[in-house]
């Protein structure tokens, strides 16, 4: 009777690690998918902002200064990766975090009516490792944590005023590297199909604006994104 329990739990044993094993190997291998949403754009106070620019604007410093900005932007990303296991693979991707404006306006003085606007468009590549945290058959909670590539291009264009002291070149650009950390939850209809919810922070773009060289003004940048990855 000993023998035949066992038997019987050995056997039991052996077919739970079977299924974990078997359930493993399908997590294992590639996957690559797309994704869209909004990117938002915080400017560098010091960089961006009306007593920024006095230096570069002589005339400012008798007021007569306003600014706007607009913030949001649609992003995409495209990513590549490969999963070791159920909780652990690496994550290539491309994300465009579109283009974003800070505009100065002339409302009194030297610059009244003018205005100077520069327009920063941001994309970043990254590699990051990504842990997973199953919470049922369908759902997945994930992180995303590495380092980017972050180029910046800042495109200028001023009238009146702002076009004779500006003294910058048309366009300024700048790569740099930084961290980025990502959050996210995915729903898997079948076995090689998910559809992703995610949060990336990408950190600081460009460098910081002199009056002594022409330079992109610096940025940070944040995107929401919804997607589908595919198991090959």
């Amino acid at each position: 009777m000993q023998t035949k329990i066992a038997l019987a739990i050995a056997l039991g044993c052996a077919s739970s690690i079977s299924f974990a094993q078997m359930n493993k190997t399908v997590d294992v291998g590639p996957y690559a998918g797309i994704s869209g949403g909004r990117a938002t754009t915080a400017f560098a106070t010091q960089d961006f902002s009306t007593n920024a620019y006095i230096a570069r604007f002589p005339a400012a410093a008798a007021g007569g200064l306003s600014d706007t900005t607009d913030t949001h932007n649609t992003a995409w990303r495209i990513f590549l990766g490969y999963k070791f296991d159920q909780n652990w693979a690496i994550e290539g991707a491309y994300t465009s975090l579109g283009e974003t404006k800070y505009t100065l306006n002339g409302t009194a003085g030297a610059y009244a009516g003018n205005t100077a606007q520069f327009r920063v468009d941001n994309n970043a590549w990254s590699l990051a490792a990504k842990g997973t945290l199953p919470v049922s058959k369908e759902f997945d909670l994930f992180a995303l944590l590495g380092g980017t590539s972050n180029y910046s291009k800042t495109n200028m264009g001023a009238t009146g005023g702002f076009a004779t002291d500006m003294g910058v070149t048309a366009s300024a650009s700048k790569t740099r590297g930084y961290g980025m950390f990502g959050v996210g939850v995915e729903y898997k209809p079948t076995a090689n199909i998910g559809i992703r919810g995610e949060y990336h922070n990408y950190g600081k773009f460009g460098d910081k604006i002199t009056n002594a060289s022409n330079n992109t003004g610096r940025t940070e940048m944040d995107a929401w994104l919804v997607g589908v990855s595919i198991k090959f």
